[in-house]
């Protein structure tokens, strides 16, 4: 094992020919992953048989009961930490790198040794050259993560020094084991949504920084698996068990990092802004998004945090 070992972990749910297609861009990068490890999550697909024949190289794990995202990775990334791996990214199988996109990541982590995790800019698929992360931060007043300028052009393409940033989107990050190995993968009781704004909290408090390399660029499908797997409850563009897990892990997020005052004033948003998106939705004949709104708010608000991680 070189002493700049660099895994690659991705999750596949139902989602053959992204993974497949991602992993197209993971081998062809200017300086490729020693390792790729494919944790198949519950899928039905048939990915195992087109995996094997056109990337024999990579390590195929099925398990067969989904676990979500944040369990998924954990496997993923708890063998490539196991095995003696410097760093680990972990791309979602819905994204597409550019060439240079790990070199570029890899480069700025060792410039950077007190950063823990880097995020590649993230542009969306469609609609072309439009940003979904360039950096983002919590806001203060209810630890909300945010995206500034999502959905607009680039405002500065020509940006090429590493920065730091307040949150890190888990759509591909580069990890360092070391900073991992410390403050912990990813709280497998988030499931899905908010696991990476927890683990940048967590990251944050052990004294870790994290980075943005803006020369490296993602492409990004956005939510792809929760749409071909939300069947007859897709309403729009978003699914009823997102809206619901969503909706869940916000309050989660907020009892398990925030001040009492975040607390107190990040539940009334949460309860303020869903209420209306209800509404909305019944007015506009959405029931099913409606109801996974409702569930989000109870269980959020009277459930207690199952959590694994600290």
């Amino acid at each position: 094992m070189n002493p700049d070992s660099v895994w690659a972990v991705v999750l596949s749910w139902n989602g053959r020919e992204d993974t497949l297609a991602c992993l197209a861009t993971l081998e062809s990068q200017t300086r490729p992953p020693d390792r790729i490890i494919v944790v198949d999550n519950g899928s039905t697909d048939g990915l195992e048989a087109p995996l094997r024949a056109a990337y024999p190289r990579v390590e195929y794990v099925f398990q067969p009961v989904n676990v979500g995202f944040a369990g998924g990775m954990n496997i993923g990334l708890r063998r490539a930490l196991e095995a003696g791996a410097d760093y680990v990214v972990t791309p979602s199988n819905d994204t597409l790198l550019k060439p240079d996109c790990l070199e570029k990541m890899l480069d700025a982590l060792r410039g950077h040794p007190q950063a823990g995790a880097v995020a590649p800019k993230i542009f969306y698929y469609e609609p072309a050259g439009t940003l979904y992360f360039n950096g983002g931060y919590f806001t203060r007043a209810t630890l909300r993560p945010c995206h500034p300028g999502e959905l607009k052009p680039d405002p500065n393409p020509q940006e090429r020094a590493a920065r730091e940033i307040g949150f890190l989107n888990g759509c591909c990050p580069l990890f360092r084991a070391a900073a991992l190995k410390q403050t912990g993968l990813f709280d497998e009781a988030f499931h899905a949504y908010f696991e990476d704004a927890d683990l940048s909290l967590r990251l944050l408090k052990d004294g870790w920084t994290l980075l943005l390399a803006p020369q490296a660029v993602v492409i990004h499908h956005h939510a792809v698996s929760f749409k071909k797997n939300a069947g007859p409850a897709l309403q729009g563009t978003v699914s009823r068990y997102k809206w619901f897990i969503a909706t869940r892990n916000r309050f989660w997020l907020l009892r398990k990092h925030g001040r009492w005052w975040q607390i107190m004033l990040g539940y009334l948003t949460i309860v303020v802004t869903r209420i209306a998106i209800i509404f909305t939705q019944v007015i506009l004949g959405r029931p099913n998004k409606a109801l996974g709104i409702i569930k989000g708010l109870w269980s959020g608000l009277m459930g207690h945090i199952p959590s694994r991680i600290r």
